[in-house]
């Protein structure tokens, strides 16, 4: 299996639109495979849909 399908299979195939306040810029990334995932501390997020927010910091 080439390496974005594995990649992608960690993830839902539902499409959420959400608003994200991140308290800093990415000052980093993890590697894997032959891609970087950007590494950043999440505030507060917003489901644009249904207006459900939480608000509590996550990485």
């Amino acid at each position: 299996m080439n390496l974005i399908k594995t990649f992608e299979q960690r993830f839902s195939e539902e499409v959420v639109e959400m608003l994200i306040l991140t308290k800093e810029s990415v000052g980093g990334a993890s590697v894997n495979g032959d891609m970087l995932i950007p590494s950043l501390q999440f505030i507060a997020s917003v489901n644009v849909k249904t207006g459900e927010s939480m608000s509590i910091m996550w990485r």
